[in-house]
């Protein structure tokens, strides 16, 4: 797959005719910011469509603290996420994937009477919330994974003296791919599906080039129109 800096590079090389210098107003940094529109835009499109999320989009976060911001529910602020019904971040404990859903199903579900002891986890505007589960509702062999991530929550929470925290494992489809400590955009492949690369780089020389090409185009015009001006006041 293609890296981020090949597929800028690319675009640029067809702005500027190839003719490319630290001068430029549509630099590596603008152009970058223009993938990440149409990325996030087309992503969105093919997953509302039911395309699958597949795996080289997700990007690692690493192991994150989440911060207890009422009782048994637990926040961290994440980067801005590509979500579409409830997929695009994957909270993981050990072996075990932490279910996602909506606030209402988040809510209603931990005063459900068959599940309200299992782990669970929502999204804010700002980031996750996890629901860590009722320790005492567990079965004391601990013979599921399910119970075995609850006991592993509470006995991480009792550790700590000062305050209470969890340990997440992250990784999610970002808005901004940069957002993840690991990703390097000049030798990492590009977060995108291939097939969906070509339409990225082909949205953004028809709508952000063409219109930046245009605007150059009327610039120069007008400076020419003000020159003649300037020459046919002289005469």
């Amino acid at each position: 797959m293609r890296t981020e800096e090949q597929i800028v590079y690319e675009l640029l090389n067809v702005y500027h005719g190839g003719e490319l210098s630290d001068d430029n107003v549509v630099n590596e940094r603008l152009m970058r910011s223009f993938l990440r529109k149409h990325r996030a835009s087309k992503l969105a499109k093919y997953f509302m469509d039911g395309v699958s999320f597949s795996e080289e989009i997700f990007q690692d976060l690493g192991v994150l603290e989440f911060q207890e911001n009422n009782k048994s529910d637990f926040f961290k602020k994440l980067p801005p996420l590509i979500l579409i019904n409830n997929f695009g971040l994957v909270l993981r404990k050990g072996d075990y994937i932490i279910p996602l859903t909506s606030r209402e199903a988040f809510e209603r579900s931990k005063k459900n009477l068959i599940n309200k002891g299992w782990p669970k986890a929502t999204t804010s505007s700002q980031g996750a919330v996890i629901y860590v589960g009722l320790s005492e509702l567990c079965k004391a062999d601990l013979k599921s994974l399910k119970e075995i991530t609850v006991a592993s929550f509470n006995q991480e929470i009792n550790s700590f003296d000062t305050e209470r925290k969890i340990t997440v494992e992250v990784s999610a489809v970002l808005y901004d791919p940069s957002s993840s400590p690991t990703y390097n955009w000049t030798i990492d492949p590009y977060p995108c599906p291939s097939e969906i690369i070509d339409e990225i780089t082909t949205s953004t020389l028809a709508r952000d080039l063409n219109l930046m090409i245009r605007t150059n185009i009327d610039q120069n015009m007008n400076k020419m129109v003000d020159q003649n001006e300037g020459v046919d006041g002289n005469v």
